[in-house]
């Protein structure tokens, strides 16, 4: 990725000034990029990396990119993700609010790009932890305003992690429909190579398939992803 020289200078500067700062860097291989239930790289392999910085304080921001289909991004094949926020929390509670920018450098049409502001609280029961967010983009994907729910649910299993997560995407614009998805997932790692892997199975109700017209994006899958931490 060409940003990485120019990411790894800055985070070295920013280590060198501060030791309440971190810089850390990931990089992921998938069998698919899924999306909020839709399959970005039209059901074929994705490869992901990033870069993020976070201060003890709570403030974090980073930078994250992946290949992406050019016929569903005109023009684009690759989306370039910016973000920052705050995070923070006591005893079992934990929230996060913050900017996200998705970047479709070379897409015809400039709305693709898009603002979202975020925000989630979480609560760790020991046994699980529940994590609710809500998202808002008064333009998102030149699709007018539109809001995010979402919920989700980790079980730490001995070594494993089983994941739940539900979404609703509701955009408010003519011929857009509303609809739910859901994904369920174990994760571990592969302690002897220090490699992150996953497995989760994707679905979204009917209605995904009236404003994206094509089932191929939006069936069930199971995707598989294996990453690295730097």
């Amino acid at each position: 990725m060409k940003k990485v020289s120019i990411s790894s200078f800055i985070a070295a500067g920013l280590l060198a000034t501060t030791a309440q700062a971190e810089v850390t860097a990931n990089v992921a291989m998938s069998s698919d990029y899924m999306f909020r239930g839709i399959s970005q790289t039209d059901s074929t392999a994705a490869i992901s990396g990033g870069f993020d910085y976070s201060h003890d304080n709570g403030f974090y921001a980073g930078v994250w990119a992946s290949n992406v289909d050019e016929n569903f991004f005109p023009g684009a094949n690759v989306e370039i993700d910016t973000y920052f926020g705050y995070a923070g929390g006591s005893d079992n509670w934990s929230y996060d609010v913050g900017f996200l920018r998705y970047n479709y450098p070379g897409v015809k049409n400039s709305d693709a790009n898009t603002n979202e502001y975020y925000g989630s609280v979480g609560y760790d029961f020991g046994v699980a932890s529940v994590t609710a967010g809500l998202a808002y983009s008064s333009d998102f994907f030149g699709l007018d305003d539109s809001e995010y729910y979402s919920l989700g649910v980790d079980v730490p299993v001995g070594d494993y992690s089983v994941a739940f997560a539900y979404g609703n995407q509701d955009a408010d614009a003519s011929g857009v429909q509303d609809y739910d998805h859901f994904s369920l997932g174990v994760s571990g790692e592969l302690t002897s190579v220090a490699l992150g892997w996953d497995l989760t199975w994707y679905d979204t109700d009917d209605d995904a398939d009236v404003t994206f017209g094509a089932s191929s994006l939006t069936d069930s899958r199971l995707v598989f992803t294996v990453s690295k931490s730097l």
